[in-house]
């Protein structure tokens, strides 16, 4: 069948660019055995988002100069042909027909890997999609309408078929020699068979191919039923769908699940909300170790691993939701990103924070990031022994006998004297440079090959860092006992001065790897009673000492609207950051367009010649982690400098 979900859940969120997608009731209704589900509160209030001052800084900048042209094509105002079919097919235009879904809208995606993994992973995973969304139509209307994206959709293949055959036939002797055995696809709607089934009052119009050992396709349901229009495709029921519809229960849908009750009801009732069932989906996964291990088809690669152990072990059985949730408010926008279980899982454990931490005060406001918190580094030691033992009895072994053998060679005891010694606050601050894709000619190559003699061996793996710049601190419980233990294990591992040049600044001494390029530079030290390594540019790490030794007047995190924008989010947490988020975009630009230019070709390349070399957006991020027995959450806020 000639693929209709593209089209439709296009038109669903047709008109303008929506960043991200959102959460309505209408996820009562979905299937229980739901994997991905997307929910849309109001699709008239997303159309609209072009109003909000995050786009309008978006579109009224260099960016919008290359991004209106694809929001018009996509609105349908740049295709006449478009609009010609729709009007001749429904008889309204584009806008007419989203004036038609003024209201929320759902989709659910089932994968199943079951039956995928009990044949022992050869095939593909069952896929059913459903679509429902608020309809001021009637059924006649919708069926003009699915008839009408068929026809774009055929005047779209065919348009790249055309495209194709104008490339040449330079392949078509190798062609000539292939056999393909798949089976055709089926065309909707000349290759299927239609049958009108009632169900909770409404027409479910169901299409299956005629000839399914002639011609592939998964098969198509619609509907209309209580101002809804509903769209099923592949290994899904709309039937039940309708029945929920004609009498609201929770019975057999995803509101039924204990995955979706973990979900708390704010995020129900944000803009946009979107999710990943995970109960179900890790524990089709888990059923299906089970049974592949029954039958002995589990490949382990010669480890002495127990497979279901180390599922359970891990905590991987114990996930229940991961979802992300947005909602534009004036000004800004509002993201919270959970992950519920039952219990913490082990992997969670190791993250073993004890509060907010102190924020990092020295730091000035032309940094790209900061970020701070906590961690208690011998209970995430203490966590990843236990997490090991729950995996493979024999990696708990390996850890305890690698470290006996650390403390009999060096004298150190790594859990004690160096884990045991590091606090509990640490902060990071952070500051990417854009790649440079200027040089003399024949310099660059040059410069990069004698870059590349200068890194010592096992760090060459550093030029992937080129152009980020990272201080990291740690606060230390005892700094000269930490010293000492940390300078006994280096002098163990590279006697001498092999490893190390020092150098000072404002009274501080620098231990810097040798032999890397400036750009690369990898440093540590202890200043007062704070760890601090750097990698990168020695101007970040400088700046950050120099802001530690005289609190600088602008400290970022002091300024107007980043103090603001923290107000917004919930107190407590285990770590707190700031991104300067139209900085970040322009790095990653100039990286993609220096790694990229080159390599595309045709429309691709047009493409990239039309992206600016920046895009000056005042963006801005704020974020906070929160970690419970319960649920690992993430919120953030995204707004626009004033």
């Amino acid at each position: 069948m000639r693929s209709l979900t593209l089209p439709l859940v296009g038109f669903f969120a047709l008109g303008n660019f929506v960043p991200l997608w959102a959460a309505d009731p209408l996820v009562a209704v979905m299937p229980g055995d739901t994997t991905f589900f997307v929910n849309l509160s109001s699709l008239t209030k997303l159309r609209g988002a072009k109003d909000h001052p995050l786009m309008k800084s978006l579109r009224s900048g260099e960016m919008g100069k290359v991004l209106e042209p694809m929001l018009e094509k996509l609105a349908g105002e740049a295709d006449a042909q478009t609009e010609a079919l729709l009007k001749e097919e429904t008889g309204l235009t584009a806008e007419e027909l989203m004036t038609k879904f003024p209201g929320a809208a759902a989709a659910s995606v089932k994968l199943s890997f079951k039956k995928l993994m009990e044949d022992g992973g050869a095939g593909n995973p069952d896929v059913g999609l459903t679509l429902v969304a608020d309809f001021a139509g009637d059924e006649e209307l919708m069926a003009k309408m699915l008839n009408a994206f068929d026809k774009l959709e055929e005047k779209s293949s065919d348009a790249k078929k055309k495209a194709e055959e104008n490339a040449g036939d330079e392949d078509e002797d190798e062609d000539e020699d292939e056999v393909d055995d798949r089976r055709p696809e089926a065309n909707w709607p000349a290759d299927y068979e239609e049958t009108i089934t009632e169900a909770g009052g409404a027409n479910i119009h169901e299409w299956t191919v005629k000839d399914p050992d002639k011609m592939s396709g998964d098969n198509m349901s619609w509907g209309v039923a209580h101002g809804k229009a509903m769209l099923s495709i592949g290994d899904s029921d709309l039937k039940e769908v309708a029945g929920r519809l004609a009498k609201p229960s929770d019975p057999g849908s995803l509101a039924a699940t204990a995955a979706w009750k973990t979900v708390p009801d704010a995020d129900r009732d944000a803009d946009v909300l979107m999710g990943f069932n995970l109960e179900y989906l890790l524990g089709e996964v888990q059923e299906g170790l089970r049974v592949q291990m029954e039958k002995g088809q589990l490949n382990t690669g010669g480890l002495p691993i127990n497979p279901l152990q180390a599922w359970v072990g891990a905590g991987l059985d114990q996930f229940r939701m991961a979802y992300v949730s947005t909602t534009l408010e004036p000004e800004d926008a509002a993201m919270h990103m959970g992950l519920t279980y039952q219990e913490k899982p082990a992997l969670l454990k190791i993250y073993a924070a004890k509060g907010p931490g102190t924020p990092p005060e020295f730091v000035p406001a032309d940094v790209q990031q900061i970020s701070w918190g906590t961690m208690d580094w011998g209970a995430m030691f203490d966590n990843i022994k236990e997490l090991a033992a729950a995996v493979s009895p024999m990696a708990a072994g390996g850890m305890d006998v690698g470290m006996t053998e650390l403390k009999k060679n060096i004298g150190v005891d790594l859990r004690a004297d160096i884990l045991g010694q590091m606090g509990d606050d640490l902060w990071s601050v952070s500051h990417t440079e854009p790649g440079s894709t200027e040089a003399p000619d024949g310099e660059k190559e040059q410069e990069d090959d004698a870059d590349e003699d200068e890194v010592p061996l096992g760090l060459s793996a550093l030029a992937l860092t080129q152009g980020q710049n990272q201080v990291m601190g740690i606060a230390l419980r005892d700094a000269k006992a930490f010293n000492l233990s940390l300078t006994s294990m280096i002098n163990t591992l590279a006697p001498g001065e092999a490893l190390f040049e020092d150098r000072d600044f404002m009274g501080v001494k620098i231990h810097q790897v040798k032999g890397t390029p400036p750009n690369m530079s990898v440093a540590w030290l202890i200043h007062r009673d704070t760890l601090i390594f750097s990698i990168g540019k020695p101007e970040l790490l400088e700046k950050v000492l120099g802001g530690m030794e005289k609190k600088p007047g602008n400290p970022l995190i002091a300024e107007p609207h980043v103090k603001a924008a923290f107000a917004k989010l919930p107190e407590g947490g285990v770590s707190s950051g700031y991104l300067n988020a139209g900085q970040m975009m322009d790095v990653i630009l100039g990286t993609l367009k220096s790694v990229l230019e080159d390599q595309m070709e045709g429309e691709a390349a047009e493409i990239m010649k039309t992206l600016p070399d920046k895009l000056d957006l005042p963006w801005y991020v704020v974020t906070r982690i929160y970690l419970g027995d319960q649920a690992a959450d993430v919120r953030l806020r995204l707004s626009a400098k004033p």
